[in-house]
């Protein structure tokens, strides 16, 4: 996306690498990925933007700057503003957030946050082995902060790459680094 005349310009390009096609990532990958999609995410909705449709089959890899790229621009919603609400089912089935399955009004931003929730949710599945998942829970964590069954409880994007930078910055163990995040995400515990 680039601005132009003050006007957000959504420039497309064809990219057949999908995204379940790194079916082997390592967990430096997959933080990688994780934070590409919330900086994106973050991204259009800072400039009022709502995707609507966000799921692994939207988002690819362009090899050459292993940058991970938000693609199918067909249901974005330009929003007034970030309280904008919209009627009506919108997404994918599976992807979509409980709520937009009504025909209640719906805050499109936190539908996204769902499906981005989702789409975390799913990477992390793709890992087979319980070491590799048990070094990953802290996106768990953030994948189900990201699908909080209220809407208005979701981290905005911004906050949910606070809690990944949180999450992996280097502490003196690894069992420091869970009790202090799990701290973090859930002050009650």
């Amino acid at each position: 996306m680039v601005m132009h005349d003050c006007q957000p310009l959504l420039m497309l390009a064809y990219k057949s690498n999908g995204l379940l096609g790194f079916v082997d990532l390592t967990e430096v990958q997959c933080i990688s990925l994780v934070k590409q999609l919330l900086e994106g995410v973050g991204f259009l909705h800072e400039h009022n933007i709502a995707h609507l449709d966000i799921k692994f089959s939207n988002l690819v890899i362009d090899h050459q700057s292993n940058k991970l790229l938000i693609i199918d621009y067909g249901l974005p919603q330009q929003l007034k503003s970030k309280e904008t609400m919209l009627a009506g089912y919108r997404g994918t089935e599976g992807y979509a957030a409980p709520e937009v399955d009504n025909d209640k009004p719906f805050n499109p931003i936190c539908a996204d946050l769902w499906s981005t929730g989702t789409v975390i949710h799913e990477l992390l599945n793709l890992y087979s082995s319980w070491e590799a998942q048990m070094k990953l829970e802290y996106l768990n964590a953030i994948s189900c902060k990201l699908m909080d069954s209220n809407p208005a409880a979701r981290p905005l994007a911004s906050e949910a790459m606070a809690m990944l930078e949180y999450a992996t910055f280097p502490m003196e163990s690894y069992f420091m680094k869970a009790i202090s995040f799990l701290e973090f995400v859930n002050p009650a515990v």
